[in-house]
């Protein structure tokens, strides 16, 4: 007896019709990758609304910055430009992954390419520290480099190659 279905037919397996109808196995190695694009966008929406929430309580306890008011829209605009829209971004591709989407495949390399080109100034910082003799700091730079390079290599190996790509609709 079928386990899945009680109510259907003993001969015909689901196996059988998922591979009469050409529909692909769902794989958990792009699961995996859903699942990572779910927890970077959500640790990216944390830090960024933990990042607003302490530059406006400063700013509200001790009143402006020395540079006046539009430093304040300044800060405001880096964290709402570079961690919540890519943030929000993440959040949209892991479940456009999750669900096998066409655009959250599209996303993911959006955000990948874009982690490329950090990843690669995040080294070029690295390598100007080591000029400077800042050993120590750039060591962590170089590394933060390492990290930020994990997620594009991921996507891109993954998500191109045509074993998973036959997934996406």
């Amino acid at each position: 007896m079928n386990d899945i279905n009680p109510y259907s037919s003993p001969q015909i397996e689901p196996e059988q019709i998922e591979s009469e109808l050409g529909v692909a196995e769902r794989s958990s190695t792009v699961h995996l990758v859903a699942v990572l694009n779910l927890i970077l966008g959500t640790l990216g929406l944390v830090y960024s609304g933990t990042s607003l929430f302490w530059v406006v309580s400063i700013v509200i306890r001790y009143g402006l910055s020395p540079l006046g008011g539009y430093s304040l829209w300044l800060v405001i605009g880096v964290i709402v430009l570079f961690v919540f829209i890519p943030s929000s971004c993440l959040l949209l591709a892991g479940l456009g992954i999750l669900y096998r989407q066409q655009w959250g495949r599209s996303i993911s390399f959006a955000l990948a390419s874009l982690g490329v080109l950090f990843a690669i100034v995040t080294w070029g910082l690295g390598i100007g520290m080591i000029m400077a003799n800042h050993t120590i700091g750039a060591v962590f730079v170089l590394l933060l480099g390492l990290i930020l390079a994990i997620y594009p290599i991921m996507v891109f190996t993954i998500l191109r190659s045509k074993k998973y790509k036959a997934e996406f609709s």
